[in-house]
């Protein structure tokens, strides 16, 4: 398990790695197939009605990374403010949103945790696969809280976060946990879950998922240590046939997302904060 210290300084070296990309330091850093665009597009299709209704709203981008979703934000038409654990993302962050012409974004350094913004700063939050990714569970209940205080009354909190059937912790690439969001983010009053939504149901990449969970731990790259030389030789045609089940996947996945929501590896959240935490 990583603790804070070590969590910070691997999305660190993930922005420096792969930050100018886009999608592999923030989605799956050992791609060399269309996964990273497949995993976007199921994302942008998810959540295209949530952030369209964001226009001339205040929002936090919660974890904003390499700033994929910020710029995105920005031209649905919201005011962004953005923050991230890791000042390499941060760094990089900026840089692009620059390039892009979006510099009118603001970024900052910060723990989901311990936020630096007064109560009710923001009309609504978005998070996008960044709850999953605090392993400890305190800070975990303490980044739920603060989404909650820092978002106005009636002000929507959109999560897209890991969230199978069957509740199991894993670390493919980087640490994640599974956590029980409407259970944490209705306690105690605070918030309504008013939709619910599945991203990718993705049938044909299971196996492709069982194989990344014994060789493709990209935080073992990070620390060193990287395949045996006999799977060297398989990594081209492993991602070929990911790239095939990607596209295999497709019809499916648009098709019955929504219908087998309680399937899907991936949910959108969208809570509603109707009670002073």
């Amino acid at each position: 398990m990583f603790d804070s210290r070590k969590l910070k300084k691997f999305w660190d070296q993930t922005a420096k790695r792969f930050g100018e990309d886009g999608y592999r330091s923030v989605l799956v850093p050992t791609s060399k197939g269309m996964l990273n665009w497949y995993l976007d597009f199921l994302q942008r299709s998810a959540l295209r009605r949530a952030l369209n209704r964001l226009k001339g709203k205040r929002v936090l981008d919660a974890g904003c990374g390499v700033g994929r979703w910020s710029s995105r934000l920005v031209l649905a038409g919201a005011h962004v403010i953005g923050f991230d654990l890791a000042q390499e993302m941060v760094k990089t962050a900026r840089n692009r949103a620059v390039t892009q012409g979006f510099d009118n974004i603001d970024f900052i350094v910060a723990s989901a945790h311990m936020l630096p913004f007064v109560s009710q700063s923001f009309d609504a939050a978005l998070s996008v696969t960044v709850l999953q990714h605090i392993i400890d569970e305190s800070q975990f209940r303490d980044a739920v809280q603060e989404l909650i205080r820092t978002t106005r009354m009636d002000g929507k909190i959109i999560l897209l976060e890991l969230a199978p059937r069957k509740k199991e912790n894993v670390g493919v690439q980087f640490p994640t946990a599974c956590h029980t969001y409407e259970e944490a983010f209705t306690k105690e009053n605070s918030a309504r879950l008013v939709a619910l939504h599945g991203v990718d149901l993705s049938l044909f990449l299971e196996p492709f998922k069982r194989i990344e969970r014994k060789f493709g731990r990209y935080q073992d790259r990070l620390l060193g240590r990287s395949l045996p030389m006999k799977y060297r030789i398989l990594v081209f045609p492993f991602h070929l046939l990911l790239s095939l089940a990607c596209l295999m996947s497709f019809p499916f996945d648009l098709a019955f997302r929504h219908v087998f929501t309680r399937y899907s590896n991936h949910k959108v959240f969208i809570f509603k904060r109707f009670k002073t935490a």
